[in-house]
């Protein structure tokens, strides 16, 4: 049983841009008392069909809860890669880089969002044509 409520207050879309920073905010406290959890990560996984789930690409970005907002807290993402990936706010009592082998977090986790991250290109390309071709 979780003792820490984590609510993401952000919504994640279905597609993000390549190489932007995505803000997302949330919410953690305890369930027995007022104050927030002292330590917050963003779990972001980089889901790939053909991997075994213990050697996917995973990093922990690490936030505070604000105990005078209410336990808010916000984390910036900035995805390198393109693919489909998982986040999920994870709440532990200590600043520890997470995960440590064998050792879970002992308060809880948020509802998990999935999204894709793409390569865009800004703009409209209309009439395109190769003027000139040099074979080295």
């Amino acid at each position: 049983m979780d003792i820490v409520s984590i609510e993401m207050l952000s919504e994640v879309p279905e597609e993000l841009p390549l190489g932007v920073d995505f803000v997302l905010r949330g919410r953690a406290t305890f369930k027995e008392t007022l104050t927030p959890p002292p330590w917050v990560y963003l779990q972001v996984q980089k889901k790939d069909w053909y991997k075994p789930a213990i050697i996917e690409e995973t990093h922990y970005l690490r936030d505070l809860a604000n105990p005078l907002e209410n336990g808010e807290f916000t984390t910036v993402w900035k995805p390198e890669k393109e693919g489909h990936w998982e986040l999920t706010f994870v709440a532990t009592p200590a600043p520890i880089p997470l995960p440590v082998v064998g050792v879970f977090p002992i308060t809880g986790q948020s509802e998990m969002k999935k999204t894709v991250v793409k390569e865009t290109i800004s703009g409209d390309v209309s009439e395109f044509r190769i003027t000139a071709y040099y074979k080295k």
